[in-house]
């Protein structure tokens, strides 16, 4: 049941990013319109030019609830040129509050947008709030064999300093944020914009933390599909793929976005240099000529930074013991 008031303006827009996804794309969508509110919300869909008949499937719901489906079709594919696809929800998202429901994703639960919208109306000091998720297989069904780094997120005030330590506060599926895009100025926005990197929820957590805590309730409200064969999503395409020099990138990023548009330094240089450890390990595992070129691509920038050269030395004298106690590289 959907309990909309007639407002010009809605109190959420929900955000759902999609591209290939016609087994999913009606569960998401009905997720979102069970909610039971009292308030109005819009549904903002990205359609990157699909292949299947999830556009197809899009035009349906866009014709039974003409008020709350807001689609953009693509006639061709932005994301495989670069482009971070999200920009294009937010920058037209009208609401108050922002969500996310990834187009394989869905809510479990009815009173979700309510819950949290209830808590920042009554909370002014966070930016945002999160939940727990359940992890679920290509067929929907909970997943056993897949560690709690997608399933519990710790009831927790989660801070820039969280962030720093790569602690995020939740699933994206699980985000629902003051849209802070409203009062963001240009320059913060383009640099924003400017960041491209596989890890769009990192990006999104930092600018949030950059701009308030966000609070993780121990609810468990939606679902993170985890689908590592035959998908579409980030996850199926590239599983076992050596993603090392960008996650290393992806911090390098991160802390440049920090300080030009905060002035904020934000770099951990364990972090930035765990990606150095997750190359060696694929290089241990696999030692070809193009983890080889991993490794180097990630010692050159390293060495060219006085900064990291301590932390990198250190690094490489623990690599033995988190490779075979903690496996954390």
């Amino acid at each position: 049941m959907v309990s909309i008031l007639t407002e010009t303006v809605p109190l959420v827009s929900v955000s759902v990013i999609t591209y290939n996804q016609e087994n999913y794309i009606r569960q998401c969508l009905d997720s979102i319109l069970m909610q039971i509110v009292d308030f109005s919300y819009e549904i903002l869909i990205h359609d990157d030019a699909s292949l299947d008949k999830t556009a197809e499937i899009i035009h349906e719901y866009e014709l039974l609830y003409p008020d709350i489906i807001k689609p953009i079709y693509r006639k061709d594919n932005v994301f495989s040129k670069g482009v971070d696809v999200t920009k294009f929800n937010l920058e037209r998202a009208r609401g108050k509050y922002i969500a996310y429901c990834e187009g394989d994703d869905f809510w479990i639960n009815e009173n979700k947008l309510q819950k949290q919208v209830n808590f920042l109306e009554e909370h002014s000091e966070f930016v945002g709030t999160a939940h727990n998720v359940i992890v679920v297989n290509q067929n929907g069904e909970r997943r056993s064999d897949v560690s709690n780094i997608h399933v519990i997120y710790p009831a927790h005030i989660y801070t820039l300093n969280d962030c720093k330590k790569a602690r995020f506060p939740g699933a994206i599926a699980s985000w629902l944020h003051r849209n802070i895009f409203l009062s963001l100025n240009s320059k913060t926005i383009d640099l924003y914009n400017a960041y491209q990197s596989p890890y769009a929820d990192r990006k999104l957590s930092l600018l949030l933390t950059l701009n308030g805590d966000v609070y993780c309730m121990n609810d468990v409200m939606s679902a993170y599909r985890y689908v590592t064969i035959g998908g579409a999503n980030w996850t199926s395409i590239n599983r076992n793929k050596n993603l090392a020099y960008e996650y290393y990138r992806c911090h390098i990023e991160l802390a440049k976005f920090a300080y030009c548009a905060y002035n904020i330094e934000f770099v951990n240089y364990r972090l930035a240099l765990m990606g150095f450890g997750s190359g060696f390990k694929h290089f241990i595992v696999n030692p070809n000529y193009d983890n080889l070129v991993v490794i180097k691509k990630i010692l050159r920038e390293t060495l060219d930074n006085p900064k990291y050269v301590v932390f990198f030395l250190r690094y490489i004298i623990t690599l033995p013991i988190r490779f075979i106690v903690y496996h954390d590289i």
